[in-house]
């Protein structure tokens, strides 16, 4: 027998699914509550669509498509996982010189990043010349 971390209630181990990394060898949730916990999650990922609506200009079926020409994938690395918490959930990257701030025009958007790679360009996009010479220094061979 086993508590519920979310419930507490005291049901049978077979009630929880299997977690190699515990202790017990269990989830520390039963199957039931974290099963609503995967359904909160993706009524969450709604304000994803919404928060692309308001601060892109954009549908999700237009991030869908943009999405689909880029193959699935980060336009600058290639990789298929979008973000740690959400693989298939790419970073709109857009102009900062256009719009600045976190509401854009809509016309500014370049394409689809991976997280990595989108606060990357962040980075290079606010400091040009700091970046260019790290690349100087990174072509040194010691």
């Amino acid at each position: 027998m086993k508590t519920c971390s979310k419930c507490g209630r005291e049901l049978p181990l077979e009630a929880f699914w299997n977690n190699i990394r515990t202790r017990d060898g269990k989830q520390a949730a039963c199957k039931r509550c974290h099963g609503k916990g995967v359904r909160d999650y993706q009524e969450r990922i709604g304000i994803r669509w919404r928060n692309l609506l308001v601060r892109y200009r954009m549908t999700r079926e237009q991030y869908e498509a943009m999405l689909a020409r880029q193959g699935g994938r980060c336009l600058i690395c290639g990789t298929d996982q979008g973000r740690a918490s959400n693989a298939h959930l790419f970073d709109v990257d857009h102009d900062h010189s256009c719009c600045a701030g976190i509401v854009t025009c809509g016309n500014c958007i370049r394409g689809l990043l991976c997280a990595r790679c989108n606060v990357i360009v962040a980075r290079v996009e606010s400091d040009p010349p700091l970046y260019a010479a790290m690349l100087r220094y990174l072509a040194v061979k010691p």
